[in-house]
This record gives structure tokens, sequence and C-alpha cells, in this order.
């Protein structure tokens, strides 16, 4: 985890961050990367809230890159989820979807999107 500043709330046992990059990378996973402007851990819970260009790419170069745009994300590490509002915008591949909420539940292999739901599904070639 990169951040251009770093501030520790003692009471909350939370850090603010500003310009956000973060790399998790694993032997039998894709690569995850995270970006924003803005962002809170909570190192009670490892939730992570952003704010700003908020980005998450897996497996960048990949065929098969997916990424996850919104204002506001989520992410919720223990219970593997990604939550993202005010306008999300989902890519994978061709296919785009855009909402103005879309979850994504990693442990069922789901994606929820709600309001003002948008598809784009690339016809075969």
């Amino acid at each position: 985890m990169v951040s251009q500043r770093l501030e520790h709330i003692p009471e909350e046992d939370m850090l603010q961050m500003q310009r956000i990059d973060i790399k998790k990378m694993s032997k039998t996973a894709p690569t995850i990367e995270v970006s924003a402007e803005k962002g809170r851990l909570n190192n009670q819970d490892g939730r992570i809230f952003l704010e700003g260009q908020a980005k998450l790419t897996r497996g960048k170069g990949l065929p098969e890159q997916t990424q996850l745009q919104s204002p506001r994300m989520l992410i919720d590490s223990d219970n593997q989820k990604i939550f993202a509002s005010d306008q999300a915008k989902l890519v994978r591949g061709e296919s785009i979807l855009e909402a103005k909420e879309i979850t994504i539940d990693q442990l069922n292999s789901e994606i929820l999107a709600s309001t003002r739901i948008s598809v784009l599904l690339p016809g075969k070639k």
C-alpha cells in the first residue's frame, strides 16, 4: 500500500489516506490493483472505504481483465465483498455493466446491480 499522506486516528483505530495505490499479488490468483483519491482503512475489521475516482483492477493485462470504477467503493476483505456506489461501472473484456450500485460477492461469484442498470454484451465474432 502506498499513500501520499497517511494519518492514524488512534481513538477509531483507523488510517486516513490520500492518493492511495494498493497492489495485492498472489501466486494462485491474478493481481489486484486499487487506487483512489482518498481512503480510510479500519484496522478493527479490515474494511477499506475509498472515495474519489476509486478503481479496482483484477488481472491487469490479461484478456479477461476486470475493472470496477466508481466515485465511492467499500472493500470488505473479511467477507470477500466489494460495494461500489454513485454510478459504478464494471468492465470485463468487452462486456460493460453500469448501475447506480454494484456489489461483487467473491465467495459466491455473484454480481448484483441496482437502479439505472445498463448492460453491453458484445456479439460473437
